[in-house]
């Protein structure tokens, strides 16, 4: 149980943590274009093209469906599933976010219906005024002046 606990929290690290400070710099270099041209589709639709990449995602579809907000006044159910599915401790995240980090923007072609099912999904929820922390794993502190503003 040890080790699972350990992997567990070490996937939610990941989720919050940089290796490298440049790595920060470099994730808005280049902005996304096109998904927002595409219908939106359900949930199983929008995976299905991302299924060789993500193991096991069909199952997991499933189960975020069984295990999202069902009762959301707000969202539809493939969208609070997507929400889910995005939260859940499989690759599907840290995939999606390699693509969207990769150089060559026709990586994440096959990724862009379950981009705009997604994206609708977290533009209707309300918006939240609180602090997020990120975190790199280097000193950044000679990099950082405090008269300039750093997007990450």
């Amino acid at each position: 149980m040890k080790r699972h606990d350990s992997q567990l929290m070490s996937q939610r690290i990941k989720r919050y943590a940089n290796t490298s400070f440049l790595e920060l710099q470099e994730i808005n270099r280049s902005p996304i274009h096109g998904y927002e041209d595409i219908s939106l589709q359900s949930l199983e639709e929008t995976t299905e093209r991302i299924i060789a990449f993500v193991p096991g995602l069909m199952d997991n579809v499933a189960k975020a469906k069984l295990n999202c907000n069902r009762d959301s006044t707000i969202l539809t159910l493939d969208e609070s599933a997507a929400i889910y599915l995005y939260t859940m401790p499989i690759p599907l995240y840290s995939t999606l976010n390699k693509a969207l980090r990769a150089e060559n923007r026709e990586e994440l072609k096959p990724w862009f219906a379950f981009l705009k099912l997604f994206m609708c999904a977290l533009e209707k929820l309300p918006s939240n005024r609180t602090v997020v922390w990120r975190a790199t794993s280097e000193n950044i502190t000679s990099t950082l002046s405090r008269d300039r503003v750093h997007t990450w």
